[in-house]
């Protein structure tokens, strides 16, 4: 297993998965990407309660990309999602309706804007 850790993150290589975590602003943002699978797993909490958000991406399956491809894609994603998480500031809104659940935000132009679960921008 390797290891790095600084400023408020982690990053843990395993055999069978990377994991990265982020802590800043009251919420801890784990970040898992399997080794085997086109997929990677976000899971956010604030640190002051139990409840949790939470999304998955995968990318194989859904039409004939190349492989090579969904990778590069999945790369770009994932550096995006975390560039974005260590670039902005963060804030955790529990669901007043379901305390378990909640929603991880950042801000951007002065806006808050949902984060996790993910957003698909419209078609």
């Amino acid at each position: 297993m390797k290891q790095f850790q600084g400023a408020g993150v982690s990053v843990t290589s395993t055999s069978s998965a990377v994991h990265v975590t982020i802590q800043k602003d009251g919420v801890r943002v784990t970040v898992v990407v399997p080794e085997a699978v086109l997929e990677w797993f976000a899971d956010a909490e604030p640190l002051s309660s139990g409840s949790k958000a939470s999304d998955w991406c995968d990318y194989e399956g859904y039409d004939p990309t190349p492989t090579s491809e969904l990778e590069r894609d999945m790369a770009e994603d994932v550096t995006s999602f975390v560039t974005r998480l260590l670039e902005r500031e963060l804030r955790y809104a529990v669901d007043s309706r379901q305390p378990t659940k909640g929603v991880l935000e950042w801000q951007f132009d002065g806006r808050w804007q949902q984060a996790l679960p993910f957003v698909v921008p419209a078609a």
